[in-house]
């Protein structure tokens, strides 16, 4: 395990060349593989998911933890559109499913990235190849078009299901974290369950993924 890590919740094709990695090792719950400069971690979708394996990482070397996914923008943005790459700058947490149906208003929970490996990422990569943004990770596909004038009003942008536990997991274990995600769908527009041209979301993971390569292995560098 290196010191680097990524988390993958889905392996979106043609994505485990750009790590160098041709093929994932599988382990009860999680596959792994180490890349060239980091290790990526396949965890499936879902925030119970991803939460453990960041907790799992625990004994290992692991000092700086990434996310690379998918998210749902509520409503046009100008300058984000299908394929964009995204980072939460913070993610309110509704994951679970029983409070995002009974509650009538969002949790005021706020996780949050590191600020400072944010910071550099964004500005290794260029303010044009990735946009901040406030998500929140939802624990329903189904709810959430429900939720859209809630959370607009709590300035929220983007919607995803594994940002929150990732960022809760990696605070409490005390790892530097930051994620990346792909806008794959519009909620008001063009929703998860229509084609919109996954062409577009596979192509921006794959440079998402060769943006967190080049972007770790010159910090190792430096």
């Amino acid at each position: 395990m290196r010191e680097a890590c990524i988390i993958l919740p889905f392996v979106a094709k043609g994505i485990l060349g750009e790590f160098g990695i041709k093929e994932l090792s599988r382990g009860r719950l999680y596959s792994s593989g180490n890349g060239d400069s980091c290790t990526v971690i396949n965890t499936r979708m879902g925030g119970v998911f991803t939460g453990d394996a960041v907790l799992y990482l625990s004994e290992t070397p692991c000092r700086e933890i990434y996310f690379l996914g998918t998210c749902g923008l509520l409503q046009i943005i100008p300058g984000l559109n299908i394929g964009s790459i995204v980072s939460p700058s913070h993610c309110y947490a509704q994951e679970s499913f029983t409070s995002l149906l009974l509650e009538p208003t969002v949790s005021g929970i706020l996780t949050t990235p590191d600020s400072i490996l944010l910071r550099s990422l964004i500005n290794y990569s260029g303010v044009e190849n990735i946009k901040e943004v406030i998500c929140i990770s939802a624990g329903s596909l189904k709810i959430q078009p429900d939720k859209i004038g809630e959370w607009k009003e709590k300035g929220i942008q983007a919607v995803d299901l594994e940002a929150a536990a990732f960022f809760s997991a990696a605070g409490y274990m005390g790892l530097s974290a930051a994620a990346l995600m792909v806008v794959s769908d519009i909620i008001e527009v063009s929703p998860w369950y229509r084609d919109h041209g996954w062409e577009y979301v596979s192509g921006s993971s794959q440079r998402a993924a060769r943006i967190l390569c080049e972007f770790i292995t010159k910090k190792q560098r430096d």
